[in-house]
């Protein structure tokens, strides 16, 4: 085999594992985001363990071990905060392999970051000031968050936004 064959032959095999990985990457986000209420419920059981249990004492000053234990008692927005978390990464784990460009990754990010802050400070205002209507749109935009829908506007509209190539 020649070298240009051994080349093309590396770039196909680079390709397909690029392929399998986001094909895995998307079916691990449809898993994940299917199984939600199974994954709260395994992740509060185990909280709620850790809490009575009386597992931190000895092994941490009793200051650390206090706060760690009033942290957890406001576990079940601290599962939400993270299964949100989680989700977004796996999107912009996607977004990555797709595109495999850090500066569009970056971007995404940024778009993941502003909808979470967005949808962190509308929830928080209309708690705050009991707002019912707030509360509404703090929930479609935490739905618009955990979907597969931002994806599928981010890849399109970077394919969009890409420079054209002209024809020599």
């Amino acid at each position: 085999m020649s070298l240009p064959q051994l080349f093309n032959l590396h770039l196909r095999l680079l390709i397909i594992g690029k392929w399998l990985l986001l094909i895995t990457l998307i079916v691990a986000l449809l898993l994940y985001s299917y199984h939600e209420a199974l994954i709260y419920k395994q992740l509060s059981e185990s909280l709620k363990r850790l809490t009575t249990v009386d597992s931190f004492t000895g092994i941490l000053p009793d200051t650390y071990s206090q706060t760690l234990k009033e942290l957890m008692k406001g576990g079940r927005r601290l599962i939400m905060l993270g299964y949100r978390l989680f989700f977004c990464v796996l999107s912009l784990l996607i977004v990555h392999v797709y595109f495999l460009n850090y500066t569009k990754t970056k971007v995404a990010t940024v778009l993941y970051s502003c909808a979470m802050l967005l949808y962190l400070l509308l929830y928080g205002v209309a708690k705050g000031f009991n707002s019912e209507p707030l509360l509404l749109v703090a929930i479609q935009i935490d739905s618009f968050i955990l979907s597969p829908a931002l994806i599928m506007l981010i890849i399109p509209a970077f394919h969009l936004a890409a420079p054209k190539k002209e024809a020599i």
